[in-house]
Formats: C-alpha cells, structure tokens, sequence
C-alpha cells in the first residue's frame, strides 16, 4: 500500500465506513422497506392538510386492494358492513311498508265514490295508477322549511324557509333538535347505531322529519299529510350535500357560508303541494259535463247489454221449455257456437218438426242447428200409433193402451184375428195385448142364401152365383194357408212331417190359385 493511500485511510475510515453502510442499506429491499415504514405514518400526517392529492395518489392502489380482498374473503366484509347494512335496510323495508299501507287506505276510502270513479277514468285515459292519481289529489302538504346541521357540533349549517320568519331563532331550533335527538339516542339507543336516532316529530300542526348521513342531519318542516315517498326525495338531497361537500363538512367549525351553494340545493326542494280536492259542498263539482256525458252513455250501453242478455236468456229459456215439452224428443244439450244455438238430442220419427218451435221463439231459420238421432219414443200416443199401423185394424175394430197394455175391441174376421196373432207387437213398446173384448165377425150370406142353426148344425140353404160360393172357399184355403206350420229337424232338413204337409201346402196353394183366377 502506497503512502497516499494510507493516507487517504487514516482520513476517511470513517467517512468510507459510513458510505458503504449507505450502499448496503441501498441495495438491501428489506432494509429500505423498514426504513419507508417507520417513516410513513409520519408522511401521511404531514399531508393530511392536503388531502385531495393524498386521496387521488391511494385510489387505485387503496380501491384494487379491497377489490381483492373482498374477492378472497367475503364473508369478512360482509360481517363488517352488517352492523351499517342491517339498520338501514330494515329502515327501507318499514318505510315503504309504511308507505304502501298509506297508498292503500287512501285507495279504500276514495274506491266507491264519484271522485274515485273520475280517478279510475283518468288513469286509463292518462296510463298514470290509480294510486298515484290519489296521492296527487288528495294529500295535501307542503314543505316550509329545512334545517341542515353538524350531527358533532350540534352547530347550524343552512337553513331555507318559504316565508322566513322574523322572530324564529334558527340557531336554537336546531339546537333543540340536537339536544331531543341526543336525548332519544341515549335513551333508547341500542347496540346498533342507527336504532336510537328519531326519524320524526309531530309538533302540533307540523311534523318534523329527520334524516341523517355521516356528518349532517336535515331537518325537514311540513304542514298538513305528505305521502311517505316523499322522505326518498330528502333522503336523495342529504346523500348529494355529502357527496359535493365532503371536505367542507369534515372540516366545518361553525363559520356561516361554509357550504356555498347548499342552500341553493335545499331550497329547490321547498314548497312542493298538491291541489286539494274540493268536495260537492266547495262549489267544483266532482264531474264536470262531459264527464258526466260519458257517464250516462256508459251506463246507458251497460244497461242496454244487461237487457240484451237478459232477453237472449229469455228468450232461450222459453225454446227449451218447448222443446222439453214436445212429446217424442229428447234434448240432450243446448250450446252456443257464434252465433248460432246448436240443439242435439233424439227424436222420434213420429214426433213433430222442432223447427216450429223455434220460429214460434223468435229465432230466424238459421239461428238454431239440429242435430237429433232416431229413437224409438215409449210415449203412449206413439207406441198406440204404431200399433195401428202394424196391426191396420179393419172397421168396427177399436185399438186402446193404457199402462203398455194393449186392449183390442170390436169384431172382425177370423183371418185378421189369426193374422194379428202372430205379430210381435212388443217391439214396438206393447207389454200384453188383452182380445177379450175382439170377436169373430157375424156370417154374411150371399143373397138367395138363407142360414138356419138346428141342434148345433148350421144349415145353409138357397141359390148363390158360383163367384160368391168360390169366394167363401178362396178365404176359407187363404186362412187355412196361413195357419199352416212346416216342421224343420235340427239344421236345414225337413222331417217327414214336415215333407207330407209341405206337399199338401203345395197342393192348396194350387188349388187357392185356380180359385182366384175363377173369382178374378
């Protein structure tokens, strides 16, 4: 080592020492990082009186950290921010319940009357709700004054009034609304927070709203009944007097004008009325003329439906009567399709056209349809009908039914006797025929042909042409053709009975034929 530098060593030893000790400390992040931490709450304190750059430089930085963090870990924030959430959400939920029972009263109490009808007609002409239209017209109030005050001082910040009283102290109103707000934080505060703060005050013919955010309350003065929505509208104007002068509120220490431009904002909100409704006994009617107009045809056109219906009802009423009352129908049903009444049921062939029935109601040819299926109707007057054409009794024969019992009376020949005999009458409805009262008819003879009964024997005696004599032995081989019966065994094969009388049925057949050729 040279002298020069063993020089320079016993001058700056130290001075080297303590430059490579501030190297080391340069280069080593630990030991840079402790350093900026022991000196950053210092840092943030000496600028706090600037607080706009402090804020604008940690945003980002400060807003991405919680962004993360509340990503990660939810349920943290979320047990942190309940105890702020909670009071205020149960707020919302019971004023607008409050609000809603408010709606619906005032709905109930002015439904049924004439002003509630004119309401119902202007909402549809309008598209506004009813309700709204009711709140409008009904709720009378207006808003006299606002008071916004430092929630920790205590210490008036603006007031706005309609008419500003002359001898009103605003200073101690909003004293003594601190002082009663204090009072019922402390008594009947809870745990939470937002549970003690009193949200209205009923001061004879005024009531008091209150509303609070994190460094000012608004007071809010108002005569008569204001609907309960319209607390969101105060709400909405403390949250922007925070949001614009935050700093102003932070650092307010009681000096007047410290928020410019509030009072402005607070006095667009003052004055807000509606119109009173005046009452027949005001002098305004509830209905004016063309209203009225309306009115009367709309009742007109209701009462004229409600006749038209009637009639129609009427009117059908007395066609299915008709229908139910004529002999051999049956209606099953009776409906609608447009325009037209369709009829579907049974009808006996016997019985008479429905159609009748339905002009003599009043309807035209096409406003009824039938639709009836054939059936066979157990009315005595049709089932006696149809044995007199199955049966075609000759003259002095008299056909009677009562109970399903058919009674057959006078005389007649014997073939018809033998004839109807044979007839299934039950088919069509007869249970039992009675021929007591039926008798064979009396000989007739031919003239020149006397008759004498001696000792049970019939004589006949006398001249007759020989077409009268052929026709009484024509009838007598008719009649004993028709009682003729041929035998048949088991299957299609005649038995030898039956073979001897077809053959002698074929030999009176011929003999029956010659005799009507002879008689012509």
């Amino acid at each position: 080592m040279s002298q020069l530098e063993e020089l320079k060593s016993l001058l700056f030893s130290k001075e080297q020492e303590s430059l490579d000790e501030l190297q080391n400390r340069v280069a080593n992040r630990g030991i840079r990082a402790q350093d900026v931490a022991d000196v950053l709450p210092e840092s943030i304190a000496m600028h706090a009186g600037d607080q706009a750059r402090l804020v604008e430089s940690l945003r980002l930085p400060v807003g991405e950290c919680i962004r993360q963090s509340v990503k990660q870990d939810t349920d943290l924030y979320a047990d942190a921010l309940s105890p702020v959430i909670g009071p205020a959400i149960r707020r919302a939920v019971a004023d607008s319940f409050k609000s809603a029972m408010q709606r619906l009263n005032q709905t109930l109490e002015q439904g049924l009357s004439l002003q509630g009808l004119k309401w119902r007609f202007e909402s549809r002409r309008t598209g506004i709700p009813v309700s709204e239209l009711i709140l409008r017209d009904t709720l009378v109030y207006s808003i006299e004054q606002l008071f916004l005050i430092h929630r920790e001082t205590g210490l008036l910040i603006e007031h706005v009034a309609v008419d500003r009283p002359e001898s009103a102290d605003s200073d101690a109103v909003s004293a003594m609304l601190t002082a009663i707000q204090a009072f019922v934080h402390d008594s009947f505060g809870g745990k939470d927070g937002d549970d003690g703060d009193l949200d209205t005050i009923d001061i004879g013919g005024h009531l008091v709203w209150l509303f609070y955010g994190p460094d000012a309350m608004l007071a809010c003065v108002l005569r008569g009944i204001a609907p309960l929505s319209m607390r969101g509208r105060y709400e909405a104007l403390l949250d922007d007097i925070h949001r614009q002068y935050a700093n102003e509120l932070a650092q307010f220490d009681g000096a007047p004008g410290a928020l410019p431009g509030a009072g402005a904002l607070m006095a667009e909100q003052l004055h807000i009325e509606t119109e009173q409704v005046e009452d027949e006994r005001g002098g305004k009617s509830l209905l004016s003329p063309p209203l009225v107009a309306v009115l009367a045809l709309l009742l007109a056109g209701a009462a004229f439906l409600v006749y038209q219906g009637y009639r129609e009802q009427r009117q059908l009423a007395v066609f299915t009567g008709s229908l139910a009352q004529t002999p051999g129908l049956l209606v099953t049903d009776v409906g609608r399709e447009d325009a037209t009444i369709t009829v579907t049921g049974l009808k006996d062939p016997l019985a008479a056209d429905p159609r009748p029935l339905a002009a003599a109601a009043g309807y035209e040819s096409g406003d009824v349809r039938f639709t009836l299926h054939p059936y066979q109707s157990l009315e005595p007057a049709f089932v006696l009908e149809r044995a007199r054409r199955l049966l075609a009794p000759p003259p002095g024969v008299e056909l009677a039914l009562a109970d399903g019992r058919l009674t057959v009376t006078g005389s007649a020949d014997t073939d018809w006797i033998d004839r109807t005999a044979l007839l299934p009458l039950t088919a069509i409805g007869v249970a039992s025929v009675d021929r007591s009262g039926l008798a064979p008819a009396a000989l007739a003879p031919p003239p020149g042909v006397e008759l004498s009964l001696a000792d049970d024997r019939l004589r006949v005696s006398g001249v007759a042409p020989l077409a009268a004599a052929e026709r009484i032995e024509l009838d007598r081989q008719v009649a004993a053709l028709g009682r003729t019966a041929i035998e048949f065994s088991v299957g299609a094969t005649l038995s030898e009975n039956g073979s001897a009388r077809l053959g002698a049925l074929v030999e009176r057949l011929r003999a029956a034929s010659a005799l009507a050729d002879t008689v012509g």
